[in-house]
């Protein structure tokens, strides 16, 4: 799947994503029975990241790569 999200975000393909399968938030601040856009996927470090944009504009991931995550080094950003 990685590969083809990865191929459909550099040819500008609009793309919607679910997350979870229950109701209400999840611990690591997504919304569950939820859309979100998908702006990008890359591989950085290693890890494969998603690039998602919640279309209510409230932000509240705080998981792992979250923005204020201490593993965005000036080098990564």
């Amino acid at each position: 799947m990685f590969r083809l999200f990865h191929k459909m975000a550099r040819e500008n393909y609009p793309m919607v994503v679910g997350c979870c399968d229950t109701y209400g938030d999840a611990p690591d601040g997504l919304v569950n029975a939820h859309a979100y856009t998908l702006l990008d996927v890359i591989e950085l470090a290693g890890t494969k990241l998603a690039k998602m944009r919640n279309p209510w504009s409230k932000e509240g991931y705080n998981g792992p790569w979250s923005d204020n995550d201490s593993r965005w080094t000036p080098a990564l950003l």
